[in-house]
């Protein structure tokens, strides 16, 4: 073996030690073998040539031979670092597997050692370096970061030791040491492998820094003059993650002063977090503020959906990284008991820009509703069951509309076979032949303030009031509300034949008025039949021949509704026709 004597006293020449380093790792070819092995392998026949070799690759470590730290750093900007990282580090693998202490043979070189550990291009697993992360994190820390401020100024992307600090828990405490000054390192203008390294340490503090270290971060770097677009989405994108309430308004104005780039750089950073850490936002976070990061997103793009065939059917799939974004976020909300969240999923369904979201919404809308109400319930006390047993006051929204559906069916029927013609009061009368006689139906509202006066005498002896045009979110206004201590239910009233017979159950009842907290998702919802009247016809449901009977509408309207859905909005027909003997006149 050439250079046989050099070698058993120390390092040999080093195109000689690189060449034994490569094959102690299994260069250029692929081997899982021990590293020793593998020199017996490279160095076959001679039998003795392997542990010579082994011995030089040891002695390596102890020694100054090689380059310092200032070399190793300017040969990593060329992007393959130094040669002598294959035999340095092979030497420390050799003493670590027979037993020696690499720290104790490092001494004062450790850092010298973890700038080769993290320059030289190589896959291989080294305990020696687990056990350098536990004792001296600070050293480590202190590599990493000059490293990486080496390479932010060479624009050079370093993914797989930051990805590595993101996904390996033992870098927790490196992390957090390392931190602060990897996010002073970034210029106020980052393009590129900066813009990309940026995205990688922020990702690291939102995993590693508590949210408020994070959002005093965020808030000192939003100060800084001159900071390109592409560096400001991504800054503002860390804060909208960790503290959403407070960043949330300024993204927006962010992104509405700009166009198409100023979105897209938010949506990456978002999206790339979300995909290696999970959920970004909580149920918990603020609807207000993520409502209105979904419409600044969906404002020049709007969500693309599609549906598909899986194993639940007509699965909406989001089809691009802003579009899944908005799917978490809207999540979020069905997620979120409050009622600040059913508020905000009713205003994003109405908005033009989510016109493809728009199912996906409603369902968002129906499963954040039921969770809200299961929040909200309180189970009666044994007095109050006690007193509704007995006649007594609701104790509930459901025994409040248990109640008033029942004095509304009693009404009905005495409506229709009582012996005081009270139908009449829900039609117009003109004298025909010298007889009042019934011509056409009265206005809904008519309609309604006579429906309310029977029924309110009614609910009187119980305690219930009712009310007309009661005030509920947004403004809106259900035609009836009826109240029993701390329980409000709302009741709307259509006629037959009004346009929106089909549709005002869902979208007005149940999306508006009955997510109001004191109605817990109660609701009833009244249709008064005027029957076959030519004047003003049942309105034709949107599939299907129009009802021709009172139970047949009832049945129709309640097929609508889900099983749960029927537990909480109670349907009631009401029969005013004209009997037989006045249709005639009505015609």
């Amino acid at each position: 073996m050439e250079h046989r004597d050099t070698l058993t006293t120390g390092p040999g020449p080093a195109r000689l030690m690189v060449s034994l380093g490569e094959a102690y790792w299994g260069r250029p070819f692929v081997s899982q073998r021990t590293g020793e092995e593998r020199l017996r392998e490279a160095l076959a026949p001679r039998r003795d040539a392997a542990k010579i070799a082994l011995r030089a690759l040891s002695a390596v470590p102890a020694t100054d031979v090689g380059p310092s730290i200032d070399e190793i750093a300017r040969l990593d900007s060329t992007g393959y670092g130094s040669p002598w990282g294959w035999p340095y580090l092979a030497g420390l693998d050799a003493i670590d597997r027979r037993g020696g202490s690499v720290l104790e043979v490092l001494g004062k070189r450790i850092n010298r050692a973890l700038w080769f550990y993290f320059t030289t291009p190589f896959g291989h697993e080294m305990p020696w370096f687990e056990k350098v992360l536990n004792t001296h994190p600070d050293r480590v820390a202190e590599v990493i970061v000059e490293l990486h401020r080496h390479r932010i100024h060479l624009k050079r992307d370093d993914a797989c030791t930051l990805s590595a600090m993101a996904e390996d828990e033992r870098y927790r405490e490196v992390a957090k040491l390392a931190l602060p000054a990897l996010l002073q390192a970034f210029p106020a203008k980052g393009y590129g492998a900066q813009l990309e390294m940026l995205r990688h340490v922020l990702f690291l503090a939102i995993r590693h820094m508590p949210d408020n270290v994070v959002a005093s971060r965020v808030r000192d770097r939003m100060k800084v003059r001159h900071m390109n677009t592409a560096q400001r989405a991504t800054w503002l994108g860390a804060g909208v993650a960790v503290a959403p309430s407070e960043f949330v308004s300024a993204t927006v104005t962010f992104l509405e002063a700009g166009r198409g780039s100023r979105a897209q750089h938010l949506i990456h950073a978002l999206h790339s977090w979300k995909a290696r850490e999970g959920p970004l936002f909580s149920p918990d976070s603020p609807a207000a503020a993520i409502g209105a990061l979904v419409r600044v997103l969906c404002s020049e793009r709007p969500p693309l959906l599609d549906e598909v065939e899986n194993d639940a059917p007509n699965l909406p799939v989001f089809l691009d990284h802003g579009s899944e974004l908005v799917q978490h976020l809207v999540n979020c909300l069905a997620s979120n008991p409050t009622h600040d969240a059913g508020v905000e999923l009713e205003s994003l369904s109405r908005d033009r820009n989510l016109e493809n979201g728009r199912n996906t919404i409603r369902n968002a809308m129906e499963r954040q509703r039921i969770l809200h109400h299961d929040a909200e319930y309180t189970a009666p006390s044994v007095g109050q069951v006690q007193g509704v047993l007995a006649g007594g006051p609701p104790a509930s929204a459901a025994d409040l509309v248990a109640l008033v559906g029942d004095q509304l069916r009693r009404l009905g029927e005495d409506i229709r076979h009582g012996s005081t013609d009270a139908w009449r009061q829900y039609w117009n009368e003109e004298m025909v032949d010298r007889r009042v006689t019934p011509t056409r139906p009265k206005p809904e509202n008519s309609c309604r303030d006579a429906l309310l006066l029977a029924l309110s005498r009614r609910l009187l002896p119980y305690g219930v009031d009712a009310r007309r045009e009661a005030s509920y979110a947004e403004n809106t206004r259900a035609d009836v509300r009826v109240c029993s201590g701390s329980f409000g239910v709302p009741i709307e009233i259509k006629k037959s034949s009004h346009r929106e017979l089909w549709s005002a159950m869902r979208n007005q009842l149940m999306a508006k008025y009955a997510r109001d907290p004191e109605s817990s998702g109660h609701g009833v919802y009244v249709v008064l039949w005027f029957g076959a009247n030519r004047r003003e016809p049942v309105k034709t449901p949107p599939t299907g021949p129009r009802p021709k009977s009172v139970g047949e509408l009832a049945r129709r309207l309640e097929k609508d509704l889900t099983a749960e859905e029927r537990g909480r909005i109670k349907v009631v027909v009401i029969d005013v026709s004209l009997p037989d003997k006045q249709e005639t006149s009505a015609i």
